[in-house]
């Protein structure tokens, strides 16, 4: 990738200069190289910024004295200060030329300047402690490996939040979305993911969570090794998964919720076996690693969201009646052209597909 054209692209986005063709461009590039949304994230937030920099004028005084404590500050030295215009004249040029300029990275490192000018002066006794934000758009996945050497297998439309080094005694990821892990082990340091609905404690083991915040559920499907599970509105219920296990908890889950072993679709928690097919050797719920789409008896609302997110496209569906369609199948890298023919021959759907949006709609 052209780094200097990317950075050009992302100046001209925050200037709200950028063409829509650049916009559509800067957004391919994204998507084709997922960490360059972190990129884009973590300039933007400064850009946007409006917390003045810290006054620096003690800072000026204190090496005022020492010169004068040095013998080194003269009345000449004064009245050139004194005379010194406070602001510096600027050469005007064209503004896509300046933003050029900002692309090549001069601006950019005046403002992480900045950043860090503020960081410190707010920084006391306190540790400077990095947070790292890898997040994923719509039609694209990327792994990561942390700090402790674990690996994270990132979906799409997806965030992990963490700190650059652990902490000593824990180690800490916010989930937004759905990954894999291969945890590390490290008996004398759990691994803990935190999500809007969930905490889940680990030593060391393989599993997937799925928690998306616009579904109605959160799973957590263990692969190896043993895991903990907590309810974040519910504490005091702690959830033992051994390996082949998935656990589902629905977003509207109360203090009256229960545990059901039995598989009861209905309750509110409910642990089940993992789900296999014949033809792979991984569970249903982990081959989208493998770059397989997967469909498992879930509806075609259900069906409309993963697409959403596979495919960066935006899908309505224009008869309620057909929200509730169950449907099972397993796409293996197909276009989304492909996967809506092959939902369109096993019912009685359609579809028109006219640039990001799709409708679906009864046939005729």
């Amino acid at each position: 990738m052209d780094q200097q054209h990317f950075w050009l692209l992302v100046s001209l986005k925050l200037s709200g200069e950028a063409t829509e063709e650049e916009l559509q461009e800067l957004e391919a590039l994204i998507q084709r190289y997922p960490e360059t949304g972190l990129k884009l994230e973590a300039i933007s937030g400064i850009w946007n910024d409006n917390t003045p920099p810290p006054d620096m004028t003690h800072l000026f005084n204190s090496h005022v004295n020492r010169l004068k404590q040095l013998g080194d500050w003269t009345e000449n030295t004064a009245n050139h200060w004194e005379e010194t215009p406070e602001t510096l004249p600027v050469m005007k040029i064209k503004s896509r030329l300046a933003y050029f300029l900002m692309a090549a990275g001069i601006v950019i490192i005046f403002l992480a300047g900045r950043y860090f000018m503020q960081e410190s002066g707010n920084l006391k006794n306190e540790e400077l402690r990095a947070t790292n934000i890898i997040t994923t758009q719509r039609g694209s996945r990327t792994t990561v490996q942390l700090p402790d050497g674990s690996k994270v297998w990132l979906n799409a439309d997806s965030r992990i939040h963490y700190d650059e080094r652990f902490k000593d005694d824990l180690r800490e990821v916010q989930l937004e979305g759905e990954a894999f892990f291969d945890v590390k082990k490290d008996s004398s340091r759990p691994f803990v993911i935190h999500t809007s609905f969930i905490d889940i404690k680990v030593l060391g083991t393989t599993f997937n969570v799925k928690s998306y915040e616009d579904e109605d559920a959160t799973e957590t499907s263990l692969i190896s090794g043993k895991v903990e599970i907590s309810i974040k509105n519910n504490p005091e219920k702690k959830i033992i998964l051994n390996p082949n296990e998935k656990l589902v908890v629905k977003h509207n889950i109360d203090n009256d919720a229960i545990k059901n072993k039995a598989g009861d679709e209905s309750a509110l928690i409910v642990v089940k076996a993992l789900r296999k097919d014949p033809a792979y050797k991984n569970s249903l719920e982990t081959l989208w690693i493998d770059n397989k789409l997967v469909f498992d008896s879930e509806t075609l609302e259900e069906v409309c969201k993963k697409l959403e997110r596979w495919y960066n496209v935006k899908i309505n569906i224009n008869d309620e009646k057909m929200k509730k369609d169950n449907y099972t199948a397993i796409f293996d890298g197909e276009t989304l052209l492909n996967v809506l023919t092959a939902l369109k021959m096993a019912d009685k759907l359609d579809f028109t597909i006219q640039n990001n949006e799709v409708s679906i709609f009864a046939k005729k």
